[in-house]
């Protein structure tokens, strides 16, 4: 029985406790959400109210209003200007006194009034729930078009890109110079980097953010560094919304410290490797081509006295063919006469032989006559 009753205490401990943590949530957030009845108008632009409403014109319009706090709330329900124009001059035509208890929900009808003296224009303000010091306990965003084609534009006023950890941080400032709020922004970019022709960066990206106007925007997104290692860089900037569009063009030279360390490492690793290749592997194959040089060197010089008499035959082939045919002339004379001689002499050698062995054979017939008488 204690332990069932300790149970429901701190059952009733903690289901208390989300309600405190989720009254204090609600606190945080302004604790009164203002939303759209829904046979009214829609929310438009991120959660804003837009209404449509000519100068000295009045328009009703129904909201309703959501307690979320744990507590009763009282106060009212105003049209508050976004500052930027000191007013909204847009106003309740009635005070609306507001009682809500908690959880509540509250279906509300507003007349609004456009004063007669406003420009055609769009006006942004909001819709806000205050208690009776003043304290706003919640707001919805309004848009107020006054007038049919509002005209749209805007003009960049500084355009830039810096050196950040992962690229290049590119940022925009551009004011809203129309009369209607810009909603979406479209942004190209492209640059090139001289030093390396060919090598062009292109990016293109939307921007969903809504400047109202007279407002300044500021984009910053960051993107790829320029291709090449380093040198003069030109870019060209274009950024459109609502049909218009606005171009700027400017150079910079690019050097990132990062890069240039990272190649210079990579060189340096590269001869070093270079250098150990040439050491153990290229070295080795020089020995080995010397040694095969070395053997065929030796084995030409053992041919050189017949190769010198090829390639002089060659040579006077080549250049002086004319010579070379006096000069066999020249040897075959030579030869020729060699021979006539050795013919001469053969003959006379073998007359002589005759006339001895005739004066030897007359001598001996000479003896015998003389024995025999």
């Amino acid at each position: 029985m204690v332990k069932l009753r300790l149970f429901l205490i701190l059952l009733l401990a903690a289901f208390g406790l989300g309600l405190v943590r989720a009254d204090v949530q609600a606190e945080a957030g302004g604790g009164i959400r203002i939303i759209p009845v829904l046979t009214s108008q829609r929310l438009k632009n991120g959660g804003g109210f837009e209404y449509k409403i000519k100068p000295g014109r009045q328009k009703k319009v129904r909201v309703t209003l959501v307690n979320l706090l744990g507590r009763e709330v009282g106060g009212y329900l105003r049209l508050a200007g976004d500052g930027s124009d000191g007013k909204m001059l847009a106003k309740a035509v009635k005070p609306i006194k507001i009682k809500l208890a908690p959880k509540q929900r509250k279906n509300l009808e507003v007349l609004i009034k456009m004063e007669a003296a406003a420009a055609e224009r769009e006006y942004v303000g909001s819709w806000q729930v205050a208690d009776g010091d003043g304290n706003v306990l919640g707001q919805a965003p309004v848009s107020l078009i006054a007038g049919d084609n509002l005209e749209l534009d805007f003009k960049i006023i500084s355009a830039g890109l810096i050196k950040v950890d992962k690229g290049l941080g590119l940022e925009v400032k551009f004011k809203n110079t129309g009369a209607s709020s810009l909603r979406r922004t479209q942004v190209d970019l492209k640059y090139k980097n001289r030093w390396w022709w060919g090598l062009v960066n292109e990016e293109s990206f939307a921007v969903a953010e809504k400047i109202k106007p007279g407002a300044v925007g500021v984009i910053k997104k960051t993107v790829s560094p320029p291709r090449g290692l380093m040198g003069p860089v030109d870019v060209d900037l274009t950024v459109m919304a609502g049909g218009k569009k606005d171009s700027r063009s400017w150079s910079f030279f690019y050097w990132p410290l990062g890069r240039l360390l990272w190649w210079a490492g990579w060189l340096i690793v590269i001869g070093v490797g270079v250098g150990l290749a040439f050491k153990f592997i290229f070295k080795g194959m020089a020995g080995i081509l010397y040694g095969y040089l070395k053997e065929k060197a030796g084995k030409r010089g053992r041919h050189r006295s017949r190769e010198a008499d090829s390639e002089i035959v060659d040579l006077l082939r080549v250049d002086s063919y004319p010579q070379l045919l006096l000069d066999v002339r020249r040897i075959v004379r030579e030869e020729m006469e060699i021979n006539r001689r050795l013919m001469v002499a053969e003959m006379e050698k073998s007359v002589l032989i005759k006339m001895l062995k005739s004066q030897k054979s007359k001598g001996k017939r000479q003896k015998l006559k003389n024995v025999k008488s």
